[in-house]
């Protein structure tokens, strides 16, 4: 758990680094400087992108984490590996090609009078999802090569960073708003690039086939797999994206542009889990194919109550200053304050089951995650077709929690009823008691008018209480042992100020 913990660490805080980026980006520079049906088109265009690149993948990143410690060599530089993998995406790459060029009159069929903006710029979807593809192997690749920081820097900060100097040359006037999508397009290009300088230095880049050392069995293994990972991985992204598509079908690209934003903040909760989850695949591989049942328990137990906890602050913390996210956002974006709400508690339900998740896709059962996968997404689509019309914006979000929760809870049923491992305790319940009490105590702190100031105070003081109740409780040993490891470096500190 050393490494795995020291390398979460370390991709938490490029995920916030990122995030505070994504705040600046998302949260403030674009619902300002562009109208919400061209924030809307922003959004559209990298949810399709982003289920036509898991699509092309054609489930090879799952067989990657998978059956990767079967290749493993250095030596023999990993057995051909790399070049398998690119020859898979190029093949994939060509038929999402072909299959895009078929639906792209649906994409552009004119439902909310937007149709002359998609129509414009519906093709800047195959750069970025040619993008998305190969970064998306090549950051599997290294991930299980023992290095998720890399990749997570990349994706959380590099395009980030090109997104704003997009931003900033479209406020200086340098761009036009077409330049603008060209710039944000080229953001999404470039990781894929730097990844490759890494692994070259690293010895790591071998085009050298190897396909003489793939046997029988392993072939039928891959092919296994990598079909069980098409069905998988392609509903698990459109269950993703579905409901901002399905927003821009029913309410048209302002909705959309007003929604995703939204979406952004609710999705916060969740930052803590992406770095563990990211690394945890890694590990949880070779340890099913070590049967290290130990070591799998241990990791899905501590990652529960610790993603629960650090979730629940973030969430406590979101919820306590939405009036305040509404002071950093313009007035037409308050239409998705419950929008915030849903999303963030779909995380936090998410986020309560660990890395259940990556448990069962590296696990013998792990097929069974695409039958969970595909009434997920099927719960999804039903949902929001039900509740968008009704409800409209919090139609969606609703949709997308109730259809989360449900998931979840049969996710962790499931590894119970295969594996015996249960992840719950008694700690669980006191931290979804504390949320809700964080919420309610500081409900009572005054409001004050300067809104950075009351943003900072609130968080604090609500910051304060939640930390203090889970140390007492020693609700989580690893948080705990990392707040006395820093009060030790401030008591260093300051006695060593004293001494001086």
């Amino acid at each position: 758990m050393g490494t795995i913990r020291k390398q979460s660490i370390t991709g938490t805080l490029i995920i916030y680094a990122g995030a505070l980026l994504g705040l600046v980006n998302t949260g403030i520079l674009l619902p300002r400087l562009f109208s919400t049906d061209q924030v809307g088109l922003v959004n559209i265009l990298m949810a399709y992108a982003t289920v036509f690149a898991q699509f092309s993948s054609l489930g090879f990143n799952s067989a990657t984490t998978r059956l990767f410690p079967y290749f493993r060599s250095k030596a023999q530089h990993h057995n051909g590996f790399l070049n398998l993998g690119l020859s898979v995406n190029a093949f994939g790459f060509a038929l999402g090609f072909v299959v895009f060029i078929a639906l792209s009159g649906f994409f552009t069929t004119e439902k909310a009078g937007d149709s002359a903006l998609i129509t414009e710029y519906i093709y800047y979807v195959i750069p970025l999802f040619f993008s998305l593809l190969l970064f998306s192997f090549l950051d599997n690749y290294t991930k299980v090569l023992f290095n998720a920081t890399i990749g997570l820097f990349l994706k959380e900060f590099v395009v980030r960073f090109g997104v704003l100097l997009a931003i900033l040359f479209y406020v200086l006037n340098i761009f036009d708003f077409h330049q603008f999508i060209l710039g944000y397009t080229l953001s999404y290009a470039l990781p894929s690039f730097i990844i490759i300088i890494y692994l070259i230095i690293r010895n790591d880049f071998n085009l050298h086939p190897g396909y003489g050392f793939i046997t029988k069995e392993l072939r039928k293994e891959l092919i296994s797999v990598s079909l069980y990972g098409i069905v998988a991985g392609f509903m698990g992204i459109l269950t993703i994206n579905i409901d901002r598509i399905m927003v821009e079908r029913f309410l048209g690209l302002d909705a959309t542009g007003i929604y995703s934003t939204a979406f952004f903040f609710g999705s916060v909760v969740a930052l803590p889990s992406r770095s563990l989850t990211k690394i945890s695949s890694a590990y949880l591989a070779e340890a099913w194919k070590k049967n290290d049942l130990s070591l799998i328990a241990s990791i899905y137990q501590k990652s529960c109550i610790t993603q629960l906890v650090v979730g629940g602050l973030v969430f406590v913390g979101l919820m306590v200053n939405l009036e305040n996210v509404f002071w950093i956002l313009d007035e037409p974006y308050r239409a998705g304050k419950l929008v915030i709400v849903f999303i963030g508690l779909a995380h936090l339900a998410d986020m309560a089951s660990g890395v259940s998740a990556n448990l069962l896709t590296t696990s013998p059962a792990y097929r069974l995650h695409s039958f969970l996968l595909l009434g997920f997404m099927l719960l999804v689509i039903a949902t929001n077709f039900i509740f968008i019309p009704i409800w409209g914006l919090v139609g969606a979000a609703m949709a997308s929690f109730f259809s989360k929760v449900i998931h979840d809870f049969l996710r962790v049923f499931i590894i119970y009823r295969k594996y015996q491992f249960f992840p719950f305790s008694f700690k669980t319940g006191i931290t979804f008691v504390l949320i809700p009490l964080s919420i309610f105590v500081t409900s009572f702190f005054p409001v004050l008018k300067n809104h950075l100031m009351d943003l900072i105070l609130r968080s604090t003081f609500v910051s304060l209480f939640y930390v203090f109740i889970v140390y007492i409780f020693r609700i989580s040993p690893d948080i705990n042992e990392r707040i006395e490891a820093y009060w030790g470096i401030i008591r260093r500190l300051f006695s060593g100020k004293q001494g001086g």
